[in-house]
């Protein structure tokens, strides 16, 4: 697979087993905080090998990543049952954000 291909990014899913397939969405500071943590828990490791001002500056820059990705696509809770069709709650979400924003009209 090319990893040099650029795609854009539909929307953010957060993930959460549940007893129905459902799509929430968030606002950008909930998603601002989820996708914050969601990096923290995966810089965890890297980051203990850092300098406390080398930290300080890694999480700063972490958390303005993580508004403006928050600020630039939706963000949706995905709850999934085990034997759910998540994917398909997925694209009704993304298809009702686009209806959305195209009757938005262009920014201006």
């Amino acid at each position: 697979w090319d990893v040099e291909r650029a795609l854009p990014l539909g929307g953010v899913f957060f993930i959460e087993q549940a007893d129905v397939d459902e799509v929430i969405p968030i606002g950008p500071g909930e998603a601002t905080t989820r996708i914050n943590e969601s990096a923290t828990q995966l810089s965890a490791r890297h980051s203990r090998m850092m300098e406390l001002e080398e930290i300080r500056d890694y999480r700063k820059m972490q958390f303005s990543n993580a508004y403006e990705l928050a600020r630039s696509v939706p963000a949706f809770i995905l709850r999934e049952t085990l034997t759910g069709r998540f994917w398909v709650e997925m694209e009704k979400a993304l298809g009702r954000h686009r209806a959305a924003k195209s009757q938005d009209g262009p920014p201006g």
